[in-house]
């Protein structure tokens, strides 16, 4: 019997990677008449998602892929109509046998409702797994439950009697409610009704989400609930204050989160029951045979758009406060539209088995907190030395006193800090930066240290008084190895002895893998949206309270002093808004509304220097929360940026990428927000005010990469790489604000900023530049001249 002249027969040509063709419906539906048994499976399956479409035969257009020549692929039908995509369907059998769609995957049936006992048992299943085999997200022993919580627990009276209690330390385990407000609020706490609340909330009070929400939480066994619109009193600064600020450990310590993810607001409930098109459809028995029999189920669905894909319907995902609430809970399950979606600490899966990235938002971020190798690793291949050795306390030896320093006796656990074992001949034991001590302990799990160091420290009456407590010693950071006491200049800190048997250091640059998942989340997280604007600090700083362990040093307003001046390399994505309460210093992301990208920073001009970086937090209770000032003072180059601003062309908006003259070259201006609110021209000209003269000031001077640049890359060779500089103005006689960055092409400058390092003074740098302009032809004298170090330059 000849092959069918549309689908081949569903096989592949020696020629295709793999099985494809396209074709009018019309077509499709004359050769499943003329008796292909393949054409008929595929318009069965169209047509049972028809009246969906909504579409005309005239105007249709059906595309079908098949396996590729690795094995690959799966069955999918694509419907077009006016050139837009209606439809994705997704062709499968269930009992992993060979089927007549060649490249038909095994996959499992979704029932298509979230509310579905099967539903349920999938997430009991996930759950269980996770507590029985995943170390990092397993609960060992049980939390301190949350200030206030919703007690789930039946009344006498009532069906259901919801009470808000306060929990005065009770331990248990608990749910937390992750879910996007109505406009209005649906349901919430005040002052007025608190009373009432902690008495008893009636059922059908409570908004679907919350009903939703408390139906999970008690099959999934658990008794109380944290959702934060009723467990915080919301006309109560000082109760908001202290709660948010505890944001952090609330999603910690939760032994599951139920995020209603495909819901807009809390009036829309957690469960998709859906249509009949939100079920697996099975493809009637006829059409399953051919010459040879093949014992198969071939269903059809509209396939699955994930969580992260265009197409997924997740309008949870878009809320700010959800990031955070996403990456602290151990444990989310997700009510997706079609599906429920698990993401925990070690693994990410869904109900149809085709969400398996191999390392998603969740595991990414938690990543950075296990990184190196473990203690245990350690204390294996340490030999002779007993676990008691290990948690030796430190003390100061009073022997070997010569200059009146003494010696701090470290003891071998603390030793790894800086050494290690036998094995290290492959690691470069120079490798900088070193840990310090805190980032060590936090890796390696250390507990109850501080009581032993300050001890030992306060022993010796000088080295207590020149302020060496745990504190400090936890910053402290060593800078060679060596089996000689380190005597750091000027440090005041006693000379340190370890224990000379080891020999390892850790290699690893762990900041820069810390900083760089940071930013990550920064860019995702603006890109989010916020009800209140005010919020944009504290909707993230139950996660900066976690990477301030890591990082150490002060935070500044979303910014990290250990990060500096990396951190200050940030652009707006899109057009910013500039808000007119204060929110957060000029220089800081949070200042802005919109999403925002950082560059990669490479190296940096010398004469770049912090003098003293501070913020005052609104309040102590919550130093990563809102701010009510901040104040950055460096010491840097600096050079003049002017340019006019034609406001009656299009694609000369204030917010957008400006091209200007720098230097004698085209560069990138990328304003932070609208410069019309946020800058006074220095000359307005023209009718309607269109012509418009700024004046700025461009300082430090930063090697970035040039894939996270928005200039255009028209050079090549050895001088085609990239630089950044801040764009500032200034508000008064010593203060300046930021007002965006600058990008330009870096062909004015030595091949390499590490080059610059040989010049002693500023001066030497202008004479080294004045060479490589005079060898590569150019006599810019004004390049030269432009570039003038400024030093205490007041950043607001």
């Amino acid at each position: 019997m000849p092959k069918c002249r549309l689908c081949n027969d569903f096989q592949r040509s020696a020629r295709q990677f793999r099985l494809a063709f396209d074709c009018s419906q019309q077509a499709l539906i004359q050769s499943a008449n003329g008796g292909c048994v393949i054409c008929s499976i595929l318009l069965e399956g169209f047509q049972h998602f028809e009246a969906k479409l909504e579409v005309s035969q005239d105007n249709d257009r059906i595309y079908v892929w098949g396996g590729d020549v690795d094995g690959g692929g799966a069955v999918e039908m694509e419907v077009f109509s006016d050139g837009a995509l209606r439809i994705r369907l997704e062709f499968f059998n269930t009992k992993g046998k060979t089927s007549i769609l060649q490249g038909a995957r095994m996959l499992p049936i979704v029932p298509g409702d979230t509310r579905a006992p099967a539903s349920i048992g999938w997430a009991k299943q996930r759950l269980q797994e996770c507590v029985d085999s995943h170390a990092s997200c397993g609960q060992e022993s049980i939390p301190e439950l949350p200030n206030r919580v919703l007690d789930l627990r039946s009344g006498a009276d009532d069906m259901m009697n919801i009470k808000l209690i306060r929990t005065q330390g009770l331990d248990a385990r608990y749910a937390c409610l992750s879910h996007r407000w109505s406009k209005p609020a649906a349901l919430t706490t005040v002052k007025s009704n608190y009373v009432s609340h902690t008495k008893g909330i009636g059922w059908d009070v409570f908004p679907k989400t919350f009903i939703d929400a408390i139906t999970i939480a008690q099959d999934l066994g658990l008794r109380y609930l944290w959702i934060d619109s009723l467990c915080i009193i919301q006309d109560d600064e000082d109760d908001k204050l202290h709660e948010i600020a505890k944001m952090s450990s609330v999603y910690t310590n939760s032994y599951i989160t139920i995020a209603a993810t495909h819901s807009e607001s809390s009036m829309h409930g957690c469960y998709s029951t859906g249509s009949l098109h939100h079920q697996d459809y099975q493809i009637s028995s006829s059409k399953q045979h051919s010459a040879v029999a093949m014992e198969t189920d071939l269903y059809v669905r509209e396939k699955i758009a994930h969580i992260g894909e265009e197409r997924a319907m997740t309008p949870l995902l878009k809320r700010g406060w959800v990031c955070q609430e996403r990456l602290l809970s151990p444990r989310v399950l997700h009510y997706c539209e079609k599906e429920l979606v698990w993401e925990c600490r070690e693994s990410s899966s869904c109900q149809c088995s085709c969400f398996n990235p191999p390392i998603h938002h969740k595991q990414k971020y938690m990543e950075v907190f296990r990184r190196g190798v473990s203690i245990d690793d350690y204390n294996a291949r340490i030999v002779g030395m007993s676990s008691f050795s290990l948690w030796s306390t430190a003390h100061l030896d009073p022997c070997d006193d010569k200059d009146g320093r003494g010696t701090l006796v470290i003891p071998p656990a603390w030793s790894l800090w800086f050494k290690g074992v036998v094995d290290a001949s492959n690691l470069d034991p120079y490798v900088e930066p070193r840990m310090t001590l805190r980032e060590w302990m936090h890796r390696h799990n250390f507990r109850n240290t501080s009581n032993a160091v300050t001890s030992a420290l306060r022993s010796s009456l000088e080295y207590y008084q020149k302020g060496w407590n745990w504190t400090r010693l936890l910053q402290f950071r060593p800078k060679r190895k060596t089996d000689e006491p380190i005597n750091e200049p000027g440090s005041g800190l006693p000379r340190l002895r370890f224990d000379s048997r080891l020999e390892y250091v850790f290699p690893r640059k762990l900041n820069d893998e810390v900083i760089r998942r940071w930013r990550y989340i920064i860019s995702d997280y603006t890109g989010m949206d916020l009800t209140e604007r005010r919020d944009r600090l504290p909707a993230i700083a139950g996660v900066a309270s976690q990477f301030e362990s890591l990082l150490g040093g002060r935070y500044l307003s979303g910014l990290w002093e250990s990060a500096l001046p990396g951190d200050l390399l940030w652009r707006v994505d899109q057009s910013g808004q500039h808000t007119p309460q204060y929110r957060a210093p000029s220089w800081s992301w949070a200042s802005i509304e919109g999403k925002i990208k950082y560059y990669k920073m490479t190296s940096y001009h010398p004469e770049f220097s912090i003098v003293r970086a501070l913020c005052d937090p609104l309040s102590k209770i919550n130093p990563f929360g809102e701010v009510a000032s901040g104040l950055l003072e460096i010491n840097v180059i600096a050079a003049n940026l002017t340019f006019w601003l034609d406001l009656s062309k299009d694609e000369a908006s204030p917010r957008r990428p400006i091209k200007v003259e720098f230097m004698g070259d085209t560069a990138i201006f990328i304003p932070d927000c609208d410069l019309t609110v946020r800058a006074t021209p220095l000359h307005i000209r023209g009718h309607g005010t269109q012509f418009r003269q700024y004046e700025f000031l461009c300082i430090g001077d930063f090697n970035i990469e040039c894939n996270d640049a928005t200039i255009s890359e028209t050079r090549s060779g050895p001088e085609a790489s990239l630089a950044a500089s801040l764009v500032i103005h200034k508000v008064n006689e010593d203060r300046y604000e930021r007002v965006g960055i600058l990008e330009r092409h870096r062909v004015h400058y030595p091949k390499s900023l590490e080059d610059v390092s040989r010049f002693r003074n500023y001066e030497g740098y202008l004479r080294g530049l004045y060479q490589e302009l005079h060898k590569s032809g150019k006599k810019n004298s004004q390049t030269m001249q432009a570039w003038k170090f400024i030093p205490g330059l007041v950043l607001i």
